[in-house]
């Protein structure tokens, strides 16, 4: 196991951690995501923002002063989130993303600790079936330790506030679902008794939303082009793997049902278990090089050449 672990762990050193022009995701697959930061005088990316928009670009791209962000210095804001449109697995689609961190960046934008990443994804993902989604939330819940520490980005930091902003939910997922009034219900009947339990305000790493999407919430922000797209990437194939025929009812159940509730996450994500992690990766992700992208972001195992490109 020992040789094991070492010759995983050269490879995913070695593994460059690279922009991707595309994904080869589904066409169901549509998502958006919020860009919270800090620093930046919100002013200054409200004209920038407006000015491309004139030349045609950054089409249906939002910003907005959000209050858990935001620092008043000398009367004015800075900080605020950028909010995409509907976006999908295009090479037009990732540049914007890109050309969105650059430009922040440019204008002194940062991700402190009051900074996360939001990503909607539209719930017809699920087809229409309460089994999908089912699935979904058990697989999150017996690996959400491993998704806290993949999504925290660049480090193992959570952002201030982590149960008003992005509150585990595996628990409460545990206990709701081996109760009486999640069976035999439609996605919606689901969506809503979730809904209605658990997700009424924003604490919650996962709601649901009046837009008719899922919302998930990251514990930690980012202004790295690459790690938004890792990010986008692993949420998307959880998605998809739940509503796969290959997915492993047998595997998922016993762990479910052997889960501890008694366990926070915000105790034990820091507790690295690459067996576990590697048991996530191979799960959900088709391709080798995404695996390794995967654990390097979940192990933190930044190389300099990886730092460098991270920095950018």
């Amino acid at each position: 196991m020992k040789k094991y672990k070492y010759d995983l762990e050269d490879k995913i050193y070695n593994t460059n951690f690279k922009y991707k022009g595309i994904l080869n995701l589904p066409n169901n697959i549509i998502f958006g995501t919020e860009l919270e930061f800090s620093n930046a005088l919100y002013n200054n990316v409200l004209e920038n923002l407006t000015a491309y928009q004139k030349n045609g670009m950054f089409i249906d791209y939002r910003i907005d002063i959000d209050e858990t962000v935001v620092e008043m210095i000398n009367k004015f804001p800075f900080g605020g989130e950028i909010k995409t449109p509907k976006l999908n697995d295009s090479i037009k689609s990732w540049k914007e993303i890109k050309q969105i961190c650059t430009i922040l960046k440019k204008l002194g934008g940062l991700c402190n600790v009051n900074c996360g990443e939001h990503i909607h994804f539209d719930i017809n993902i699920f087809k229409n079936n309460s089994q999908y989604i089912m699935n979904f939330f058990k697989l999150w819940t017996v690996f959400e330790d491993i998704i806290f520490m993949f999504s925290c980005g660049e480090n193992d930091k959570l952002r201030n506030n982590i149960n008003r902003y992005s509150r585990e939910i595996g628990r409460d997922i545990f206990i709701l679902l081996n109760s009486s009034t999640t069976k035999d219900k439609s996605i919606y009947e689901l969506r809503d008794i979730i809904h209605k339990s658990y997700y009424r305000n924003k604490q919650n790493t996962i709601r649901f939303t009046e837009f008719n999407t899922m919302e998930i919430r990251t514990p930690a922000g980012t202004l790295n082009h690459i790690i938004i797209q890792n990010n986008i990437l692993f949420f998307s194939k959880l998605i998809l793997y739940s509503c796969s025929k290959n997915f492993n009812e047998e595997l998922i159940n016993n762990m479910f049902k052997n889960y501890d509730k008694n366990k926070r996450v915000f105790e034990k994500y820091k507790n690295l278990d690459i067996e576990r992690a590697t048991l996530l990766a191979n799960l959900i992700y088709d391709e080798e090089q995404d695996k390794l992208h995967f654990l390097k972001q979940y192990l933190k195992l930044f190389n300099k050449n990886d730092e460098k490109v991270l920095i950018k």
